[in-house]
């Protein structure tokens, strides 16, 4: 007795010494004389095996007797290809819909004819299965999670352009019951899910579904991953995902991230990373949030994050501070007032010394104008004596303040600092008076030059209003 193999419909052709056989064609003959028995194969990524018998109306016999070898083996490797890269989506029948495209059977007809995974990878089938996902005592949805977990195609299905809303219900809807067994399977494969643009979706949702208890075997499974996934767009979002997840503590979830973030060689790489930059601040967000203890001193385990975090920083602030993307992380913490401490580092480990060359910097120059924003007493007098009596360039014989007047960025720095010299003229803020008298004598006598650029103009109208009078 022949048995029969159905492939579905598909665009891919099988070759056979024949020719070749279009898939959605009936095969008869045991391939290879290997004993399957009455089994129905569906040359499909996540279609079930169901039981065929011989008597089936067949539609069209391709191929009758035995397969050659050639001929097995190429079959297989379809459905293997089929089975991992999740290519083979099948296409919906016709009869399923009504004239008007509405499907005329029920979801469980649907899961009777074996064609839900099928179905779930289908955009009206998806959205058919999610809005008639049955409820909580129904035995149909004990079924589709018996059919998810015996299958192994949540990985597939989380990768699919339509399947993943289908496991984000299935998330969603799990449970006790099933959501501790959806979470293992998410688990085994999450750091590749992860990269993933779908299932990353996917993985977030267990995120927000879930306890911090339960999500525990999956942020375990991320471990080693932190350098990949932090500077790699889809990966990255899940850090602050789970950095916020309400209910985790820092000290008992994320140690390893730190750790690994910190390990030779991958700050660097973190850091100045479009997005691994995030990962740095979310950490530093997270350790630090509600924290008003001593960063130096305390012996918990937020503090001694921060400062393993905080050691990385600082001894290569200056570096960072030119970077393109690094440079706001050296931002963040010179304006965060529970890292003062090493806001105080980096302005004289990195800063002082180097103010007009930082300033002349597309990116260092936002980080002066934070330090002139943000510096303490003790400090801030040390920089501004590098603007007024810095170094003299010895080609023109001009100054920091004029070479910074004139500079595409560093008149940026020199804006800051007329604002906070005004600031300081008010008594707002603690600073000598003559600073506003100096920058104003130094702009005045540039009024002309200055007049050319919109920078200058700018400098210019806010001494003009300061003083009373217009300079021009």
């Amino acid at each position: 007795m022949n048995t029969i193999y159905y492939c579905p419909e598909s665009s891919m052709l099988i070759p056979t010494n024949g020719g070749t056989i279009p898939v959605g064609a009936f095969l008869t003959g045991a391939p290879n004389t290997h004993e399957y028995g009455q089994e129905y194969y569906a040359v499909s990524g996540t279609y079930a095996p169901t039981i065929q018998h011989h008597h089936h109306p067949l539609q069209q016999t391709i191929h009758s007797g035995m397969l050659s070898d050639f001929e097995y083996n190429s079959l297989m490797a379809q459905m293997n290809r089929l089975t991992l890269s999740g290519s083979g989506r099948g296409q919906m029948p016709e009869w399923l819909f009504d004239e008007e495209g509405n499907f005329t059977v029920s979801l469980q007809d649907i899961v009777e004819l074996d064609l839900f995974f099928i179905c779930v990878r289908d955009k009206k089938g998806s959205q058919f299965i999610q809005d008639n996902f049955p409820a909580e005592n129904c035995p149909l949805r004990r079924k589709l999670y018996d059919m998810l977990f015996d299958s192994q195609s949540i990985y597939n299905l989380a990768m699919d352009m339509f399947g993943n809303f289908v496991i984000q219900k299935m998330i969603t809807e799990a449970g006790k019951e099933f959501g501790q067994k959806m979470l293992h399977l998410l688990s085994v494969q999450a750091p590749d899910m992860a990269f993933n643009r779908f299932s990353c979706r996917v993985i977030q949702k267990a995120i927000d579904a879930f306890s911090a208890d339960m999500l525990e075997p999956m942020l375990q499974a991320f471990r080693g991953y932190v350098l990949s996934m932090g500077t790699e767009q889809s990966a990255n979002y899940l850090y602050n995902i789970l950095y916020w997840h309400p209910t985790n503590h820092p000290s008992k979830d994320y140690r390893f991230v730190v750790e690994e973030m910190c390990s030779p060689g991958n700050m660097d790489k973190m850091i100045c990373n479009k997005f691994g930059c995030r990962v740095v601040q979310f950490c530093l967000e997270k350790l630090t949030k509600n924290y008003d203890g001593d960063l130096m001193k305390d012996d918990c385990i937020e503090a001694s994050l921060v400062r393993t975090l905080m050691e990385k920083i600082t001894r290569k602030a200056f570096r960072y501070s030119q970077d393109e993307f690094a440079n706001y992380i050296v931002q963040y913490v010179i304006k965060h007032r529970a890292l003062n401490v090493y806001r105080d580092r980096i302005i004289k480990s990195a800063l002082v010394g180097n103010i007009l060359s930082l300033s002349q910097s597309k990116y260092s120059s936002h980080v002066v104008e934070q330090a002139f924003e943000c510096a303490p007493d003790n400090l801030l007098p040390e920089m501004v004596n590098e603007v007024f009596h810095g170094k003299v360039n010895p080609k023109n014989g001009r100054d920091s303040l004029d070479q910074m007047l004139f500079d595409q960025y560093g008149n940026y720095v020199i804006q800051r600092l007329l604002n906070m010299a005004i600031q300081i003229r008010h008594g707002k803020r603690q600073g000598k008076a003559k600073w506003f008298e100096l920058l104003s004598q130094r702009i005045c006598i540039n009024v002309q030059p200055l007049l050319k650029y919109s920078s200058g103009k700018k400098i210019i109208e806010t001494v003009s209003a300061e003083v009373g009078y217009p300079l021009v």
